[in-house]
């Protein structure tokens, strides 16, 4: 079933894109017998991780210029930029790599520290899609003579990587936009070399599609790096541990399940520090989604916007675990500082992580505790839109509850309710979130409005930091304001437009992007149309918006979260000052009356005129 529904005329969807990955098969990749040749840097030079990357003619002409580009001098400098500001070799220092040939039918054996083809090399050498130029290749050796001695020529560098954008059968699949491979390792098991092959059909310039070409290229790089269950073997030791726990069923019946966690040293760390759970012996992997994405990926319902989860929904980020990763590896230090903030599941104890979301919902109600970050309000009964709109748990965007209807009952361990409100009890059983990754837990998500009439079918999406989300004045009802220094807050009632006794509400409107600013001790928050900031002295705390906007009265009530929740993540920590009541008790706009002018009157006089006009002109028959 589509997840879609109206809102403001316009429709909006929730999407998710899932990683293509698909680790290399038997034979795919070559594991040299020589070291990567270390060279330390002059002292000069920064000491982090180099990726060298060489671009197939897949790229440089089958693509037109601006897209070639775009992926040239923008796209993969971003992509690459983190792994080079955030890891360093252990050790130190540069490479100089050179790349084996490969060999026909495989046939190859040692020789010392080289590899022997006896039945002679292969006339390329590929490495995933694309083909390793001669220069990056040790001569062919075969039956210890040198069949091809033209010179070898070391590349500096830690790892290279060869990108294309080649419309490969995997590509046909319209949800994957790129994916990516390590083909070569040195004798010390680390990859030196991988491709990233990008879908032509998915490249765009328009900011919107920006964040997720990027987000998707970084995670592919990371599958080439050391995210691969290929790779996982070469670790010290291998970092994957089974481990059973009972799944409730809401019919009362209980059943073990297997979950496969990475259990290596700094992973666990991160995980016991990140959940405040001790009893993690690790970060779970993804047990669903199959081949290329399950035991390849975070858990989507621990992790859900963890950059290393198998699909992309929101706000994708690079958390201390992830990195925790490659430090367990072996091969990399990392940089934990430049770390992204991580705010899914933190400090929600055990058991988040290892109850179900149904268990967790259940339980945390009869606590009388917040659901967060998972949700219970059905975005539609198949018929009409029952959503509205809230923030994300990070206040980037705005969010709904994407719990949707499926064609079909869920299977038994994925039916999580007894009662949803709006729906009758007997369809209950078809509703669960709308990624099944997340086991079909339903969880606050971004979105994007798509209008049906317009050629380009993208109209804007839901995030706060976009300024070119910002709706048209006479679109904008709730006073939005978008841009680098907007956040999403919550809205107390619902806003309406008043005037001359007519009375237009948005029901569907509980949250908005608003720009905001931090000084002296305390958040500001301000509004469209408007160069006022007011101040929050203490969460919930009510900002009265009354705006006159095109000859109507827009009304509205702003919350104010806690300063430490939107500024500290940006100041020191420390930057805010205690909470107080305000010095007055009213903060925001002064009460305005409801505009009612007389040029409105005589609309309505010119109507009524109309109308008579119309009536004594009627021809009797």
């Amino acid at each position: 079933m589509r997840c879609g529904w109206v809102l403001l005329s316009l429709a909006t969807v929730i999407s998710a894109h899932q990683c293509s990955y698909k680790p290399p098969g038997q034979g795919d990749v070559i594991v040299s017998r020589r070291e990567a040749r270390a060279i330390r840097r002059p002292r000069s030079v920064p000491d982090k991780f180099h990726i060298h990357t060489v671009f197939d003619h897949s790229v440089t002409e089958d693509l037109s210029q601006n897209l070639s580009s775009h992926v040239k001098n923008f796209l993969i400098p971003h992509a690459i930029e983190y792994w080079t500001r955030n890891l360093r070799l252990k050790g130190g220092g540069i490479n100089g790599i050179t790349l084996e040939r490969g060999c026909i039918a495989r046939s190859e054996y040692p020789w010392g520290n080289r590899r022997v083809c006896s039945l002679g090399c292969l006339p390329e050498t590929k490495c995933g899609e694309a083909v390793i130029p001669e220069q990056h290749l040790y001569p062919c050796l075969s039956r210890k003579l040198l069949i091809n001695t033209s010179p070898a020529k070391h590349v500096m560098t830690n790892f290279i990587l060869y990108i294309t954008a080649l419309n490969s059968t995997r590509c046909n699949d319209m949800a994957t936009v790129s994916y990516a491979v390590h083909c070569q390792q040195d004798a010390t098991k680390r990859p030196i070399a991988g491709n990233v092959n990008i879908c032509p059909a998915s490249l765009s310039t328009r900011p919107h599609d920006q964040e997720l070409l990027i987000s998707t290229i970084k995670h592919e790089i990371a599958h080439a790096l050391v995210f691969s269950d290929a790779l996982f073997k070469d670790f010290p030791k291998n970092p994957i541990k089974t481990i059973k726990r009972d799944w409730p069923m809401k019919n009362g019946h209980v059943v073990q399940r297997r979950h496969h966690v990475i259990a290596s040293p700094k992973v666990a760390e991160e995980v016991q520090r990140h959940f405040n759970c001790s009893d993690l012996i690790g970060a779970e992997l993804e047990d669903q989604g199959g081949y290329g994405t399950s035991m390849v990926h975070w858990e989507k319902r621990i992790f859900e916007n963890e950059a290393m989860t198998g699909t992309h929904t929101q706000n994708p980020v690079y958390s201390r675990i992830t990195l925790a990763l490659f430090e367990d590896s072996g091969w990399y230090e990392v940089s934990y500082e430049s770390s992204e903030p991580f705010m899914y599941g933190r400090n929600l104890g055990c058991d988040f992580v290892q109850l179900t979301c149904g268990e967790w919902i259940r339980t945390r109600r009869e606590q009388g505790f917040s659901i967060m970050p998972f949700c219970q309000d059905p975005k539609h009964d198949g018929t009409k839109s029952l959503a509205v709109t809230s923030c994300t748990s990070e206040r980037n965007a705005l969010s709904f509850c994407n719990l949707v209807p499926y064609e079909d009952e869920l299977v038994s361990y994925y039916q999580y309710f007894d009662h949803l409100k709006g729906i009758p009890d007997e369809r209950v059983p078809l509703y669960g979130g709308s990624v099944e990754l997340a086991d079909f837990c339903p969880f606050f998500q971004a979105f994007t409005w798509r209008d049906p009439a317009a050629t380009q079918p993208l109209f804007r999406d839901s995030r706060c930091s976009l300024d070119i989300n910002t709706p048209s004045v006479a679109n904008n009802p709730i006073m939005e304001v978008y841009g680098n220094a907007s956040k999403c807050f919550d809205l107390l009632i619902t806003w309406t437009e008043r005037k001359c006794g007519r009375v237009k509400t948005f029901s569907q409107n509980l949250a908005g992007c608003y720009k905001y600013k931090c000084e002296e001790g305390r958040l500001h928050v301000g509004v469209a149309n408007s160069n006022a900031y007011y101040p929050c002295y203490h969460q919930g705390q009510h900002v009265h918006v009354n705006q006159i906007v095109n000859g109507w009265l827009r009304q509205g009530i702003l919350l104010c979260p806690s300063c430490a929740e939107v500024c500290e993540p940006e100041e020191e920590a420390g930057f805010c000052v205690e909470d107080r009541e305000p010095p007055h008790q009213f903060i925001g706009d002064e009460p305005l009356a409801e505009p009612c002018s007389a040029c409105s009157f005589c609309e309505r006089v010119l109507m009524i005129m109309s109308f008579i006009f119309v009536l004594t002109h009627i021809p009797v028959v």
